[in-house]
């Protein structure tokens, strides 16, 4: 089974960080690796609220523990 990595973007000044930057590039690393690797768009991104973030781990990505 493979391990499974989320990549998980900070707040961000402008909507759709997780294109920019080195997100997409780590996540086509870590699949040249052998891992299930992922770099979703979270909701709220420009406030990163816990209360949104961590119930859409949960139920859209189905991530069993938070830490």
């Amino acid at each position: 089974m493979k391990q499974r990595v989320i990549i998980v973007h900070g707040s961000a000044m402008t909507p759709g960080i997780i294109h920019r930057h080195w997100y997409k590039w780590l996540q086509m690393e870590l699949l040249k690796l052998g891992f299930d690797a992922i770099a979703p768009s979270f909701p709220d991104e420009t406030e990163a609220k816990d209360s949104i973030w961590i119930p859409f781990l949960i139920n859209n990505l189905q991530v069993k523990e938070v830490s």
